[in-house]
């Protein structure tokens, strides 16, 4: 939300769609990591208040914890 408010882009639907995937999902790999509720909504609100880069970082988060396993 952060990011459409400082680009003037309040009333978006374009923006706000891709606000709502990205939510989903960062929620869909949240679930499918098995993480608990509490790191499930850390997530969700770091993607909330930065978008596409808290969800490509993410992706590497659990593409990094795969690799370990």
């Amino acid at each position: 939300m952060g990011l459409m408010i400082l680009t003037g882009a309040r009333s978006s639907a374009v923006l706000a769609a891709l606000l709502v995937a990205v939510l989903g999902l960062t929620f869909w790999e949240t679930r499918e990591h098995g993480l608990d509720r509490r790191s499930t909504t850390w997530w969700l609100l770091l993607a909330l208040l930065i978008h596409a880069p808290a969800y490509l970082a993410l992706r590497i988060w659990s593409a990094r914890r795969t690799a370990d396993s």
